[in-house]
């Protein structure tokens, strides 16, 4: 397949025209050479890359980590790294989620054993408390 113009890549890799800018902006695409009337012109390695940017960003890693991994070139031994940190992080996030989840689950716990407050005042106490 020859070269697309920007609305070609966009489509294919379901992302929109303005991330495509975006992203050769930051460095994620590289600059791609233009046609004689302007229009930027764009290769199947261009859409592997996209492709790649956007699995990357799936899997929750930040633009600034994905170019890095892009610039070194890409290699697994980093990518790996990258995952296996990304794995801690979400790891710890399930822990404070949990965490939070049996808080909300002990005050709403609490707030059914008692009888409701006729008048509360524009503060909830057993908020103000926590659990």
């Amino acid at each position: 397949m020859g070269p697309m113009v920007i609305g070609d890549l966009a489509r294919r890799a379901g992302v929109s025209t303005r991330t495509v800018r975006f992203y050769e902006a930051l460095g994620l695409l590289p600059s791609p050479p233009r046609s004689e009337g302007g229009y930027r012109l764009y290769s199947e390695e261009d859409l592997r890359r996209l492709h790649f940017v956007r699995r990357a960003r799936e899997l929750g890693l930040s633009l600034r980590e994905i170019r890095d991994l892009l610039h070194q070139g890409c290699r697994c031994d980093d990518a790996r790294g990258l995952l296996e940190r990304r794995l801690r992080r979400v790891e710890e996030e399930i822990r404070a989620l949990e965490a939070l989840r049996e808080r909300l689950r002990r005050l709403l716990d609490e707030w059914e054993s008692v009888q409701r407050e006729d008048e509360c005042p524009c503060y909830c106490p057993r908020l103000e408390r926590g659990a």
